[in-house]
Parts: structure tokens; C-alpha cells; sequence
């Protein structure tokens, strides 16, 4: 079987990644064409498309996610916001050219990332999303997993207000 599940995500996945997409600065979330991966080693992956297959599918940037962490995640929004806007913050436009580019590591939105969310959750947020890709292969992680999300240990919602 393919790792890609399907060719699009499910509904509430590109809801949840539209709705994050147009509180930055991208004008248009038609730009991302999101795919689900299995296979993928944490909640979302970005690449480019190369100029040739935009001209063929209209899209300039290809979002993988990996379904079994999101339904993990899900239940608490503000993990899912700080790993996705962490992803996003690496992709910009090109003043000079106007093409969309992926940086590795942009100082000035990830400065605007903590700012909003705080390093340590921000922190903490990584750490999660490693113990949750650690449960799907373990059962016993699992239940710690959702034990420290049941707690709130991670992510704060106050913190957020």
C-alpha cells in the first residue's frame, strides 16, 4: 500500500491548516495542495514544487501531514497551531522575484512564533509531537501521551488567551 493514503487530506485537516494559512501572511491557501503521509516522521512537512508541475497542478507548495498524529493532536488546537505555524514560518515570498521560497530557518517569524506562543511551550510542543510519533510504535508511550495531554502538562490554553 501506498504511503500516501489519498492524494488530499481529509476535510477537517485542510479546515484546520486553511484557517492557520489565512491568519498569516499568505493571501491564498490554494497555493498548498495538502497530501496525507503515514509514513511522515511528524505532524507536517512542507516542500516546494518545482516550477514545471506548478504550471501542471496550479499549486506552488506541497503540505504533508501525517493523519494518525493529527488525530492525536486534535484535541488540542494550540499544538497543532504552534507545529503548523512553525512550518509556515519557513515559507516566504521573494520580494525580487515574487516566487515562493522555503527558507530553513527564518529568524524574524520564528522570533514572531515565540512571541506569541512563548519558547517553553513552544518547547514543549516539540517534545509531544516526539513522544507522540514514539506511540505509534509503542503502546505504552501512547498512554503517556494522552496521559500528558489529558493533564495539560504541555500546553497551558491560558497562556494563549
Amino acid at each position: 500500500m501506498s504511503r500516501f493514503s489519498k492524494l488530499e487530506a481529509d476535510d477537517e485537516i485542510i479546515e484546520v491548516f486553511n484557517k492557520i494559512v489565512l491568519n498569516k501572511a499568505f493571501n491564498d491557501s490554494s497555493i498548498f495542495q495538502i497530501i496525507a503521509d503515514t509514513n511522515l516522521k511528524k505532524l507536517i512537512s512542507i516542500k516546494l514544487i518545482s516550477e514545471c508541475y506548478e504550471l501542471f497542478l496550479n499549486k506552488s507548495v506541497l503540505v504533508f501531514v501525517n493523519p494518525e498524529l493529527f488525530e492525536m493532536f486534535k484535541t488540542d488546537e494550540n499544538l497543532v497551531n504552534i507545529l503548523f505555524e512553525q512550518e509556515l514560518d519557513n515559507i516566504y515570498t521573494d520580494e525580487k522575484s515574487g516566487k515562493i521560497k522555503k527558507s530553513q530557518y527564518n529568524l524574524k517569524t520564528n522570533f514572531e512564533l515565540i512571541k506569541k506562543h512563548t519558547s517553553d511551550n513552544i518547547y514543549k510542543v516539540n517534545e509531544m509531537e516526539k513522544l507522540a510519533i514514539e506511540s505509534l510504535k509503542d503502546s505504552n508511550k501512547r498512554d503517556e501521551f494522552y496521559e500528558k495531554l489529558r493533564d495539560k502538562i504541555v500546553v497551558k490554553p491560558e497562556i494563549f488567551e
